[in-house]
This record gives structure tokens, C-alpha cells and sequence, in this order.
């Protein structure tokens, strides 16, 4: 074989695996590069309500009052302030790097119809809505996520995996914080134990933690701070509901 054959032969044979790639992995439809710095042209600090109904559960409001977001349906419960920021700061600062289609009929390829997909609405302090969003499925070797605007046709890549942030399930935006206690306020602890009728006190003092009950002594210092930090900042794993309790009394 003549060494210009092969070498087409292989430009030919990289360019059939391309596109095999490209089909594998739901591209087969990417039009162009366009990208867009801040998508949805929304300002952060104007978000007073947003929205979420996830893939899977109900719908979650989450509201701003007083400077503190809460989650007001379907259940009124303390919101996870940190997962809500970075909610709504991955919202203001969205960037999408590619036009993938146009084409409705290719909503359920890429998880952004109506059935399969994460959505997500942003409203103002006067109950106006800011933007809309729907997040449909990962594309893992781009490490972008297919999106679209409720209004638009318009299907785009947009950089990271957003359903980690923006599609979290109810009990995920719920607050888990069980004892939130600043770690310089705790003096001391009372460790009770009903079935030997004992008591343990300990107390931290200038010079380390004493165990002053029942009888006085030097404490382990390690132990001790780490069942500090335990205390301030214990959380629980879940939250009891109506379904967890019936299959707990099954």
C-alpha cells in the first residue's frame, strides 16, 4: 500500500471513530461554540423566591425573610443558607459554551422536556418572576450539563453537572443542623447515664478540661475537644416522615 493511501486510510478511520464518539455521547447534534458568560442575565442580589421541582419528589419554595431563607412548601422548615447561595450564585453566573439543537423533538434525548428533567424559577421580592430554567442530563466527557430556557427551544451546554446543585431533593435544602452552638461558648458538659444512676461533669478551665464530678481530675484533652466540635456543629443524617415512619411500624 502506497504511503499516501494509508495515511488517508487513518485520517479517514480517526475521523469515522470521531463520529462514533460524538453520536455516543449525544453530540452528534452540536451546531457550534457560543458562549455566553451570565445566560440568564439575572442579578443575584434581586432573587427573593426560587422554585426547584426536582427529578424525582415535590416541589420545594424556598423564600428570603429578614435576610434568612426558609423553606416555605411544601413544609415550613430552616433552609441550608449555604446550599441556597451557591443556588443562586451557579443561576447569576451561568456560562454555556455550545448551541446543541433547536429541535423540540429533541427534548427527551437531552432530559430537558417537560417529564425528565430538573426545573428551576427565580422570582423578586414583588412575586415577578426573574428567570426559568430547565436542567437536563450530564454530559460526563464535557463536564457540562444540557439546559434550556422554559421559553426557548433553544438546547446549550452549559459548564458543570448543575442538577448536583440546583436539583437536590426536599430534605437536602432543609437545614440539618441539630445543635448549632458557637464552640467558644461551650464551658463544660453533664454526661448523664439513668440505668447506673451516674453523673460525669466536665468543665474546661484556663489550664485544660477537668472532669469535676464524681471526683476531680485531669480530662483527655483530645477527647474532650472533639466532643466539643461534635456538639457545635451536630447534624442530622435525614428527617423523620410520614412514609419513614409507617415503614418503620410495618
Amino acid at each position: 500500500m502506497k504511503r499516501s493511501t494509508l495515511i488517508l486510510a487513518i485520517i479517514f478511520l480517526l475521523e469515522f471513530l470521531l463520529l462514533v464518539i460524538l453520536k455516543n455521547t449525544g453530540h452528534i447534534g452540536l451546531k457550534r461554540a457560543e458562549i455566553q458568560e451570565n445566560y440568564l442575565a439575572l442579578d443575584s442580589s434581586a432573587v427573593a423566591k426560587i422554585e426547584i421541582n426536582p427529578l424525582y419528589g415535590e416541589a420545594t419554595i424556598i423564600q428570603l425573610e429578614n435576610e434568612v431563607w426558609y423553606i416555605t412548601s411544601p413544609l415550613r422548615a430552616d433552609a441550608n443558607q449555604t446550599y441556597i447561595a451557591n443556588a443562586i450564585e451557579t443561576l447569576s453566573n451561568l456560562t454555556v459554551t455550545n448551541l446543541i439543537s433547536e429541535n423540540k423533538d429533541k427534548f427527551n434525548l437531552f432530559q430537558v422536556g417537560d417529564e425528565n428533567s430538573i426545573k428551576i424559577k427565580a422570582y423578586d421580592s414583588n412575586d415577578n418572576l426573574l428567570t426559568a430554567l430547565i436542567v437536563g442530563k450530564k454530559n460526563i466527557d464535557f463536564g457540562c450539563t444540557y439546559i434550556r430556557k422554559l421559553d426557548d427551544n433553544k438546547v446549550y451546554l452549559a459548564k458543570g453537572f448543575l442538577g448536583n446543585v440546583l436539583g437536590k431533593p426536599l430534605k437536602n435544602w432543609r437545614d440539618k443542623s441539630l445543635l448549632n452552638y458557637d464552640i467558644d461558648n461551650i464551658k463544660g458538659f453533664l454526661l448523664e447515664y439513668p440505668r447506673d444512676n451516674k453523673e460525669i461533669q466536665i468543665e474546661r478551665k484556663e489550664d485544660g478540661w477537668y472532669i469535676t464530678k464524681p471526683k476531680t481530675e485531669l480530662a483527655n484533652k483530645e477527647a474532650c475537644n472533639l466532643y466539643q466540635i461534635t456538639l457545635a456543629t451536630f447534624k442530622v443524617s435525614d428527617f423523620l416522615t410520614k412514609e419513614i415512619l409507617e415503614k418503620e411500624l410495618e
